[in-house]
């Protein structure tokens, strides 16, 4: 009996000390989220009290019985451990590494040699020495190009069609002239002209403008132009470079124009051109001078 007792004495007491009768599973965390960051860790943090005074209580040959149970405890633990350590918090950048990465790639760039010697300076004195022999060789060449340019004119005959164009400009400004005549004087010309017999002054009038004004013309252009418009056209000049600069050189061109004006404009350049040469220059001593390519 004693016997009986003492092991029903026995399972009583270990009924009494039994860890998981009023073990009650619970939610880690109400609803969804991680707002309520504080209860769950006093969760944890009781539940591993819990686990510990069990162990601690819990008998040797009673272990391997609850193993089972005490492993999704841990799980658990761990799980609600994470949570609260805030693994969902990603690392900032480091400026550290950052600091790193710049000098690596300092240190990776190429580096480009230096010349320490003068080679550099010694090339570019080369080179402007050749740009200025060239520039002197240019300044040169175009002196010697005016000069032979100057010098290419040689002594021509009339040339048709200049004489044919500046007949044409003289008998323009002619009419421009006489036009002015009659708004000033008022005379009827058409009138006078229809009566030579009574009208010879009108005549007389009329025909000294037109010599007027080709003297003019070819006095003036010939002299600060060096050739008239015709003449220029053509690649003709009245007189040399040097007769140009003689102080005579007017009064020969005045005398020119008189001579082939005295002759009829017709009959020294007929001459000229039967005998190939300046007949009116020939005679006033200042001829025509034309281009050979001209």
């Amino acid at each position: 009996m004693a016997g009986a007792n003492s092991g029903n004495n026995n399972n009583i007491n270990s009924g009494a000390n039994d860890p998981f009768e009023e073990f009650e599973f619970r939610p880690i965390n109400e609803g969804l989220g991680f707002h309520r960051n504080q209860k769950k860790q006093v969760t944890s943090t009781s539940l591993a009290q819990n686990a510990g005074t069990l162990s601690a209580k819990m008998p040797t040959a009673a272990m391997p019985k609850t193993n089972s149970s005490i492993a999704p405890m841990a799980t658990m633990k761990n799980s609600v451990t994470s949570v609260a350590t805030g693994t969902f918090q990603s690392p900032l950048p480091r400026p550290e590494a950052r600091t790193e990465a710049r000098t690596e790639t300092k240190k990776n760039s190429f580096q480009v040699p230096t010349i320490e010697d003068d080679s550099i300076a010694k090339a570019q004195t080369a080179v402007n020495e050749i740009l200025k022999n060239l520039n002197h060789k240019r300044q040169l060449d175009f002196v010697s190009e005016s000069t032979r340019l100057k010098g290419e004119y040689k002594k021509s005959k009339p040339h048709f069609f200049a004489a044919t164009l500046d007949a044409m400009l003289i008998t323009a400004a002619f009419i421009m002239c006489l036009i002015f005549m009659l708004l000033i004087t008022k005379v009827d010309l058409f009138k006078n002209l229809t009566h030579p017999l009574t009208s010879n002054s009108v005549y007389l009038a009329t025909f000294a403008l037109f010599m007027s004004v080709t003297f003019i013309y070819m006095v003036v252009n010939r002299v600060f132009m060096g050739a008239t418009a015709g003449e220029w056209a053509f690649e003709q000049t009245c007189g040399s470079a040097n007769e140009k600069d003689k102080a005579n050189y007017t009064p020969r061109v005045a005398l020119r124009t008189l001579i082939v004006m005295a002759t009829g404009f017709i009959v020294l350049p007929i001459l000229s051109y039967l005998f190939n040469k300046d007949m009116a220059g020939q005679i006033a001593g200042v001829s025509l001078f034309k281009k050979p390519n001209a």
